[in-house]
């Protein structure tokens, strides 16, 4: 059966190894923020010295609701609040605070903004402390900050600066600030590269020095054509020290990967030559891997199905780790290809997957390929176990339970004959 591949590519590369981040305390910072190595610096009070935090500030409040026994809150603040670029964004636009819906002031907070289920992440403004956005459940870090960049309104201050742009603003103080804003919105239009390009342009060499520059430049540095790439490029050795080597490179593969969906929209594979050339540098010895994971996504959303399964072939070996990547490439071998060879080599790749993590996804790609073989016999085992599999993991199993019906009417027909 077909994996969600496009979902694992997104959770791979949200969670990118994490890298330390240098933070240090400001003078005159709140002393009652939690410091850490890397993520989300909470601030520790009482609700009330919250409130003054964020009035002071004139930020918003980013609270994280949850309980002793919620596992998906433990995992968002194990493996999602600890991320260096969740940290950056929520340090930088948010005054954060953890609530326990059980204890001390949480039941009050907590049914005051109507929470029922858990996580809860709420967006408060800073003055009135109206909900902005409400998140309920998991998230990726990316989906997080994605989600929490509904939450600030700037519309009218974007409009204010854009005009003073188009004015011929070029002063790098005002430049500094315009960026900021727009890399709230986390999106990237000819407006954002004309105001990435002047400010690029008004740096001198020292001005790469300066912390809150290569910040910046850095957040900007979220799209392949960015003109922050080039300068993070020219000025590594600024950037290396400031934010480590090896997340530089995290950040330089994942503006790569991203390139990939433009690629698509396209349909041009000549701006995969410059994607996978990226990936090439930055990645080390899993280079070759990343450049793998970025043509098969290319070559599946331009449904290119040659291209797609000659890579697959020459690529996936006996040493790939990640089940979805090999059960995904079986899955397409099952529905593009009716070459005995390439299939045999599906199979292995999908007992490989099962090895390593056996779902009924995989499965259920087994039995597929087993029955477009003619090992009926194998493929109604196969299709049994995904079935059963379906039920533990609460799927629908209905594609597979078709295949069984196939498989028992095949075999009913030789028995016959």
């Amino acid at each position: 059966m077909k994996f969600l591949f496009s979902l694992f590519l997104l959770t791979f590369f949200s969670f990118m190894p994490a890298f330390s981040q240098i933070t240090e305390l400001k003078p005159g910072a709140a002393s009652r923020n939690e410091q850490s190595e890397a993520g989300i610096q909470f601030f520790h009070g009482s609700w009330e010295e919250v409130l003054q935090e964020s009035n002071t500030k004139n930020k918003p409040i980013f609270i994280d609701v949850f309980t002793s026994w919620c596992g998906p809150c433990k995992k968002m603040a194990r493996d999602v609040f600890t991320q260096p670029n969740v940290g950056d964004f929520f340090n930088e636009y948010f005054i954060n605070y953890k609530i326990d819906a059980e204890k001390g002031e949480g039941p009050e907070i907590a049914s005051k903004y109507g929470v029922r289920a858990y996580p809860t992440m709420l967006l408060l403004s800073p003055q009135k402390q109206e909900v902005l956005h409400t998140i309920v459940g998991g998230r990726s870090p990316e989906q997080l900050i994605d989600e929490a960049r509904k939450g600030i309104n700037n519309t009218e201050i974007l409009a204010d600066y854009e005009k003073q742009f188009d004015s011929g603003n070029r002063e790098i103080a005002f430049l500094q600030k315009y960026l900021k804003e727009l890399s709230v919105t986390g999106k990237t239009n000819d407006k954002t590269e004309a105001v990435t390009k002047a400010f690029i342009s008004g740096l001198s060499k020292s001005d790469y020095q300066n912390p809150d520059n290569l910040k910046l430049l850095f957040n900007m540095a979220t799209d392949i054509e960015s003109p922050a790439i080039k300068a993070i490029q020219s000025n590594r050795k600024a950037f290396n020290k400031a934010f480590t080597a090896e997340r530089v490179s995290t950040t330089l593969q994942r503006a790569a990967f991203k390139a990939v969906d433009k690629a698509i929209q396209a349909k041009d594979p000549k701006q995969m030559e410059t994607i996978t050339a990226l990936l090439k540098k930055e990645s080390g010895k899993e280079g070759k891997r990343y450049v793998m994971l970025a043509n098969l996504k290319f070559y599946k959303g331009v449904e290119d199905w040659n291209s797609y399964l000659k890579i697959a072939q020459k690529n996936l070996t006996s040493n790939e780790t990640d089940a979805v990547v090999l059960n995904d490439a079986a899955w397409q071998v099952y529905l593009h290809s009716d070459d005995p060879k390439l299939i045999d080599k599906a199979i292995a790749w999908v007992e490989q997957s099962i090895a390593i993590k056996s779902g009924y996804h995989n499965n259920d790609t087994y039995a597929a390929l087993l029955f477009k073989t003619g090992r009926l016999a194998e493929a109604l085992v196969a299709a049994e176990k995904a079935i059963a599999l379906a039920k533990l993991e609460k799927k629908s199993s209905k594609s597979t339970q078709e295949l069984v019906n196939k498989i028992v009417a095949q075999r009913k027909s030789a028995t016959t004959n």
